[in-house]
């Protein structure tokens, strides 16, 4: 996950940390806290969208053979032999794809309650400055 840089908040892993001196830094770094966390949850987003599309492609299910054995039929197995061995190819990666969406996502929930976590320490040292 690649954010944007930031002057008063730190994040290293899913560690969050920010370091204040005055009022008018613990505003700013509010306003920072505030940006990452619209940042994190439009990446959580795009995270359980992938993870929703993984998903479907792993549980897809494999086209029903059937019918006459004519010449036709014989056509439309072979294509979708070739169709079922592509789609077995997408499944795998779908499925190898899923522990890593997860880890990602578990990982911007963290991330997300270590910002809230930030957030509440800001506005309560900025009640302090104040």
């Amino acid at each position: 996950m690649q954010l944007s840089a930031t002057r008063y908040v730190k994040i290293e892993g899913t560690n969050v940390s920010a370091a204040v001196n005055t009022a008018a830094e613990a505003k700013h770094a509010i306003k920072e806290v505030r940006q990452k966390k619209r940042e994190l949850v439009h990446i959580k987003r795009g995270l359980l969208r992938d993870k929703r599309v993984a998903e479907r492609q792993a549980n897809q299910s494999k086209p029903k053979r059937g019918g006459k054995q004519g010449f036709f039929s014989k056509v439309r197995s072979a294509f979708s032999t070739v169709a079922g061995l592509a789609g077995a190819f997408g499944q795998a990666g779908a499925m190898m794809d899923l522990p890593r969406i997860e880890r990602e996502c578990s990982d911007a929930e963290e991330m997300l309650h270590n910002l809230d976590a930030v957030l509440i320490q800001l506005q309560g040292k900025l009640l302090h400055l104040s």
